[in-house]
């Protein structure tokens, strides 16, 4: 069959997007996390600089929503949630 411009992918499934607000923002030592729903388990974090690449990341527990930044360089990032099917991304800023 041939590729049509514009026709959605039949196996294509809708991202499903994790509700989170980050602050303060800007930051110098402390993110802290508010999601939009309660969430169980565990899920994880990656922030990333503005040419994608990692340079923090880990876990969080149940309940967890703070993340020590005081060892990154001021500038802008990227902060990436992942909870089982779901991710969410937001920029910050973190200060000196």
């Amino acid at each position: 069959t041939p590729f049509v411009i514009g026709e959605p992918l039949a196996d294509a499934e809708p991202v499903s997007q994790v509700g989170f607000d980050v602050f303060p923002n800007p930051a110098r030592e402390v993110l802290r996390l508010r999601f939009d729903q309660l969430f169980f388990g565990n899920s994880t974090y990656q922030i990333m600089n503005p040419v994608g690449q990692i340079v923090q990341s880990g876990q969080l527990g149940t309940g967890q929503q703070e993340i020590n930044v005081a060892s990154l360089q001021a500038g802008f990032y990227f902060i990436k949630i992942n909870q089982n099917e779901r991710t969410g991304v937001r920029r910050v800023i973190i200060l000196d």
